[in-house]
Protein backbone atom coordinates (compact mmCIF):
# COMPACT_ATOMS: atom_id res chain seq x y z
CA UNK A 1 0.00 0.00 0.00
CA UNK A 2 1.51 2.90 -0.79
CA UNK A 3 0.10 5.60 1.24
CA UNK A 4 2.74 3.76 4.18
CA UNK A 5 5.22 4.15 2.12
CA UNK A 6 5.33 7.21 0.85
CA UNK A 7 4.12 7.88 -2.77
CA UNK A 8 7.82 9.29 -3.75
CA UNK A 9 9.59 6.42 -2.30
CA UNK A 10 7.45 3.70 -3.60
CA UNK A 11 7.37 4.91 -7.09
CA UNK A 12 10.20 4.77 -8.67
CA UNK A 13 11.28 0.77 -7.51
CA UNK A 14 7.43 -0.27 -8.25
CA UNK A 15 7.18 1.65 -11.59
CA UNK A 16 10.68 -0.83 -12.41
CA UNK A 17 9.31 -3.84 -11.20
CA UNK A 18 5.95 -3.45 -13.25
CA UNK A 19 7.67 -2.32 -16.63
CA UNK A 20 10.30 -4.88 -16.42
CA UNK A 21 8.82 -7.59 -14.23
CA UNK A 22 7.37 -11.08 -14.14
CA UNK A 23 3.96 -9.53 -12.89
CA UNK A 24 1.07 -9.30 -14.70
CA UNK A 25 0.59 -5.61 -14.81
CA UNK A 26 -3.16 -5.68 -15.27
CA UNK A 27 -3.87 -7.61 -12.06
CA UNK A 28 -1.55 -4.77 -9.76
CA UNK A 29 -3.77 -2.46 -8.30
CA UNK A 30 -1.67 0.60 -6.21
CA UNK A 31 -3.78 1.50 -3.22
CA UNK A 32 -3.53 5.11 -1.97
CA UNK A 33 -4.90 5.72 1.69
CA UNK A 34 -7.58 8.78 1.28
CA UNK A 35 -6.38 10.11 4.48
CA UNK A 36 -2.07 9.49 3.14
CA UNK A 37 -0.78 12.83 3.35
CA UNK A 38 -0.25 14.09 -0.45
CA UNK A 39 2.79 16.55 -0.08
CA UNK A 40 3.09 17.46 -3.75
CA UNK A 41 -0.57 16.76 -5.42
CA UNK A 42 1.06 17.39 -8.86
CA UNK A 43 3.76 15.18 -8.09
CA UNK A 44 1.01 12.41 -6.80
CA UNK A 45 -1.32 13.06 -9.53
CA UNK A 46 1.87 12.51 -11.98
CA UNK A 47 3.05 9.27 -10.56
CA UNK A 48 0.00 7.80 -10.29
CA UNK A 49 -0.48 8.44 -13.79
CA UNK A 50 2.32 6.35 -14.57
CA UNK A 51 1.35 3.34 -12.82
CA UNK A 52 -1.88 3.60 -14.51
CA UNK A 53 0.17 4.20 -17.97
CA UNK A 54 2.18 0.75 -17.58
CA UNK A 55 -1.40 -0.69 -16.83
CA UNK A 56 -2.01 -0.56 -13.45
CA UNK A 57 -4.61 0.09 -11.68
CA UNK A 58 -5.16 2.69 -8.40
CA UNK A 59 -7.24 2.55 -5.89
CA UNK A 60 -8.14 5.37 -3.50
CA UNK A 61 -8.74 3.36 -0.14
CA UNK A 62 -10.29 4.48 3.19
CA UNK A 63 -12.63 6.22 1.59
CA UNK A 64 -14.93 8.03 4.06
CA UNK A 65 -12.53 7.73 6.54
CA UNK A 66 -12.15 11.07 8.69
CA UNK A 67 -13.08 14.51 6.29
CA UNK A 68 -12.90 12.96 2.90
CA UNK A 69 -12.43 15.68 0.28
CA UNK A 70 -14.29 14.95 -3.00
CA UNK A 71 -11.91 17.79 -4.80
CA UNK A 72 -9.13 14.65 -4.42
CA UNK A 73 -11.94 12.50 -6.58
CA UNK A 74 -11.67 15.23 -9.24
CA UNK A 75 -7.79 15.76 -9.21
CA UNK A 76 -6.31 12.36 -8.63
CA UNK A 77 -6.27 9.17 -11.61
CA UNK A 78 -7.87 6.47 -10.01
CA UNK A 79 -10.21 3.50 -11.33
CA UNK A 80 -11.14 1.97 -8.07
CA UNK A 81 -12.73 3.51 -4.73
CA UNK A 82 -12.44 1.24 -1.20
CA UNK A 83 -15.29 2.85 0.91
CA UNK A 84 -13.82 3.10 4.90
CA UNK A 85 -15.32 0.04 7.23
CA UNK A 86 -16.85 2.48 8.94
CA UNK A 87 -18.83 4.48 6.45
CA UNK A 88 -20.29 1.02 5.28
CA UNK A 89 -21.26 0.01 8.42
CA UNK A 90 -22.61 3.35 9.45
CA UNK A 91 -24.20 2.99 5.97
CA UNK A 92 -26.54 -0.18 7.08
CA UNK A 93 -28.43 2.01 9.71
CA UNK A 94 -28.44 5.50 8.76
CA UNK A 95 -29.80 6.98 5.82
CA UNK A 96 -27.72 9.53 5.79
CA UNK A 97 -24.54 7.62 5.36
CA UNK A 98 -26.41 5.57 3.31
CA UNK A 99 -26.95 8.63 0.91
CA UNK A 100 -23.32 9.20 1.00
CA UNK A 101 -22.64 5.61 -0.33
CA UNK A 102 -24.80 6.26 -3.19
CA UNK A 103 -23.59 9.80 -3.83
CA UNK A 104 -19.97 8.19 -3.99
CA UNK A 105 -20.70 5.47 -6.34
CA UNK A 106 -22.87 7.81 -8.56
CA UNK A 107 -19.38 9.76 -8.78
CA UNK A 108 -17.61 7.19 -9.47
CA UNK A 109 -19.78 5.78 -12.31
CA UNK A 110 -19.46 9.62 -13.43
CA UNK A 111 -15.76 8.67 -13.34
CA UNK A 112 -16.02 5.10 -15.29
CA UNK A 113 -14.52 3.39 -11.87
CA UNK A 114 -15.22 1.03 -9.63
CA UNK A 115 -16.84 0.79 -5.70
CA UNK A 116 -15.24 -1.56 -3.25
CA UNK A 117 -17.15 -1.97 0.00
CA UNK A 118 -14.95 -2.62 2.91
CA UNK A 119 -15.86 -4.76 6.35
CA UNK A 120 -18.78 -6.56 4.53
CA UNK A 121 -19.50 -9.17 7.23
CA UNK A 122 -23.58 -10.16 6.68
CA UNK A 123 -25.88 -10.66 4.10
CA UNK A 124 -27.88 -8.05 4.50
CA UNK A 125 -24.85 -5.43 4.42
CA UNK A 126 -24.34 -7.22 1.41
CA UNK A 127 -27.38 -6.45 0.03
CA UNK A 128 -27.83 -2.92 1.37
CA UNK A 129 -24.82 -2.14 -0.23
CA UNK A 130 -25.65 -3.52 -3.28
CA UNK A 131 -28.39 -1.95 -3.28
CA UNK A 132 -26.46 1.44 -3.23
CA UNK A 133 -24.88 0.82 -6.40
CA UNK A 134 -21.54 -0.21 -4.59
CA UNK A 135 -19.61 -3.10 -7.40
CA UNK A 136 -17.54 -5.18 -5.04
CA UNK A 137 -18.01 -6.57 -1.90
CA UNK A 138 -14.78 -6.95 0.93
CA UNK A 139 -14.72 -8.83 4.23
CA UNK A 140 -15.38 -11.58 6.73
CA UNK A 141 -19.20 -12.37 4.91
CA UNK A 142 -16.65 -14.23 2.04
CA UNK A 143 -13.58 -14.90 4.16
CA UNK A 144 -11.13 -14.21 6.90
CA UNK A 145 -7.35 -12.82 5.74
CA UNK A 146 -4.86 -15.83 5.18
CA UNK A 147 -1.05 -15.44 5.34
CA UNK A 148 0.24 -15.08 1.40
CA UNK A 149 2.41 -18.04 0.49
Amino acid sequence: MVGRMGMSEASGPLAGMLAQGPIEVRKVIIEVTESAPLTSLQRTVHQLQRFRDLGARVAIDDFGAGMSSLSYLAQLPFDIIKLDGELVQAATRDRRQASIVRAVCEVAHAFDAEVVAEFVETESMAERMTELGVHYLQGYLFGRPEAWQ
